[in-house]
């Protein structure tokens, strides 16, 4: 059951708001934790529990960051467990604002993350592959409020297929590209979220879905509520839990991260 986390995290990393704390641009670091698990509708039971660091640079147009993992996987069941731990894939990604400026009104961002195959892939802890995810954020803002949708494609295995596979996905034909080794090649990725600012505080409610990561299993749907407080122009925290709708991904997780802006 390891197989199920590979891909995720990635959306995470896709969607987190850009921190921009000045327009002329600022380098930010992040520290987090967190925790998933879920069974995937067998009789096993997958725990990944990870801790993480993020260092990037976000301007009103700008973000682009470096994230790296450490993980601990556990999976127990049918009287085994079995624990496997060490570095994640290395996430970059980047965001650029395409329309709207200000604190209100239609926005409208694009993106890019890479996912890079330095995980032990053979402990559960990676593809084995370079992860590539393409995505739009529509937003509109009015007085304390945000509603947002998110519009993707995940591609697994590097840019072999990638133009046939966004086709097929976007088009409305077949959303999966299988390859040899069961994964399917892409996967979609839609989602909506509704936000309230309050005074230093941003509370979200999300709704995403996924595609099927491999041949005959249900793609993921996830409800998250989020929170980001801003404590002063150098420190914030987030925390954010989720509940699986579906067998395709975990059940439940938790996180939690420090913001801090040299």
């Amino acid at each position: 059951m390891n197989r199920h986390f590979r891909l995720i995290g990635l959306l995470g990393v896709l969607c987190s708001s850009g921190y921009a704390q000045t327009s002329g641009g600022a380098l930010y670091l992040e520290s987090g934790l967190g925790r998933r698990s879920g069974d995937f509708g067998s009789p096993t039971k997958s725990t990944l529990s990870f801790a993480y660091g993020t260092v990037g640079y976000a301007s009103s147009r700008y973000d682009v960051s470096a994230t790296l993992p450490m993980l601990q996987l556990k999976t127990t069941g049918n009287g085994t467990s079995e624990q496997s731990s060490g570095s994640g894939d290395v996430l970059l990604r980047g965001i650029r604002r395409f329309v709207g400026t200000g604190l209100s009104g239609f926005y409208l961002d694009g993106g890019l993350a890479l996912k890079l195959p330095t995980a032990n892939d053979s402990k559960g802890l990676g593809t084995g592959k370079m992860d590539i995810g393409v995505f739009l954020t529509p937003q509109y803002r009015w007085d304390r409020f945000q509603v947002s949708g998110l519009a993707g494609w995940i591609k697994t295995g590097g840019f072999g297929g990638m133009g046939s596979g966004m086709g097929s996905g976007m088009g409305g034909g077949s959303t999966v590209t299988p390859s040899d080794d069961g994964m399917n090649g892409g996967a979609y990725v839609v989602g909506s979220a509704l936000s309230l600012f309050q005074y230093r505080t941003k509370y979200s409610l999300s709704f995403e879905a996924r595609g099927p990561q491999f041949q005959g299993s249900p793609g993921a749907r996830e409800i998250t509520a989020d929170v980001f407080h801003l404590f002063n122009p150098k420190w914030a925290v987030k925390a954010s839990a989720f509940v699986g709708l579906s067998n395709g991904g975990p059940k439940n997780g938790l996180g939690l991260a420090i913001v801090y802006w040299p």
